[in-house]
C-alpha cells in the first residue's frame, strides 16, 4: 500500500502536537471523521453516512495506544469522501461542553472536501460542500466561544480560516507549526494572540522541543 503524502503529514501532525500539549499538560482531544463507499439512496442532503472517530480524549495521556490508534490515518481506506463543515461542528459543539477558560480548535485539513450533497430535484450540488465548510468556520470565528486554527496540508484556507499555519512538509511541522503552538501556550499567560507570519523569538524556536485540536 502507497500511502499519500498529505495522510504522512495529517499523522505526524497529530502525533505530534498530542505530545506536545501533553507535556504541557493541556488537556487535548484528537477527533476525526470519515465516510465509507456507500450510497445513501434517495434522499435530500448528504447521501454518504458519516462516521465519527475519537482517537483521544480529554482524559487520556499520549501514549503508545495513542498513536496505534492514529495510525489509522494511513489506511487508504479511512479517505473516502469528506465533509469538513459538519465534522468542523460535531467538534465545535462537543468543545462548547468544556469547562476551560479557554477551547482551540485546530483543523487539520486538505482544504477540499470532497462529500456530495443531493438537492430536492435529486441533483448533485457538490458545490454546497465547500460552502458550507467556509459558512461553519465563519459562524465558529463570529461566535467567539472557541477559537478555530486551520493546519492545512498542502493547500491554501487563507480565503477559510482568520488564522491558519500551512504544513507542506514534513519540516514544516518543526519550523513553523510547533512554534506556532509554542507561542499560543504562552499566551496563557501573556494573553497575546500569535500569528502565523509574525516571526518568534529565537529562544522559543531554539525551545521548540519543549513543551509543546485536530480533524480531518
Amino acid at each position: 500500500m502507497q500511502v499519500d503524502e498529505r495522510y504522512k503529514l495529517t499523522y505526524m501532525i497529530a502525533d505530534r502536537l498530542s505530545l506536545f500539549l501533553a507535556k504541557g499538560e493541556i488537556p487535548t482531544e484528537i477527533l476525526g471523521h470519515t465516510t465509507t463507499g456507500e450510497i445513501i439512496p434517495n434522499v435530500i442532503g448528504r447521501n454518504r453516512p458519516m462516521h465519527y472517530i475519537v482517537f483521544k480524549t480529554r482524559e487520556e495521556p499520549h501514549n503508545l495506544s495513542t498513536v496505534h490508534r492514529l495510525c489509522a490515518i494511513l489506511h487508504t481506506g479511512m479517505h473516502y469522501f469528506g465533509y469538513d463543515g459538519e465534522a468542523i461542528m460535531w467538534c465545535y459543539e462537543r468543545l462548547k461542553k468544556s469547562r476551560a477558560k479557554r477551547r482551540v480548535m485546530l483543523v487539520v485539513t486538505d482544504g477540499d472536501p470532497s462529500g456530495t450533497y443531493i438537492s430536492k430535484r435529486g441533483s448533485d450540488i457538490s458545490y454546497f460542500t465547500a460552502r458550507h465548510f467556509r459558512d461553519v468556520v465563519a459562524f465558529i470565528e463570529a461566535e467567539k466561544n472557541v477559537e478555530i486554527i486551520g493546519v492545512p496540508v498542502k493547500a491554501d484556507v487563507s480565503r477559510i480560516f482568520s488564522r491558519s499555519v500551512r504544513v507542506d512538509s514534513v519540516e514544516d511541522i518543526y519550523r513553523k507549526l510547533s512554534p506556532f503552538i509554542l507561542a499560543l501556550l504562552a499566551e496563557l499567560n501573556e494573553h497575546k494572540r500569535p500569528s502565523a507570519d509574525t516571526p518568534l523569538d529565537s529562544r522559543m524556536v531554539a525551545h521548540r522541543r519543549a513543551r509543546l485540536l485536530v480533524p480531518r
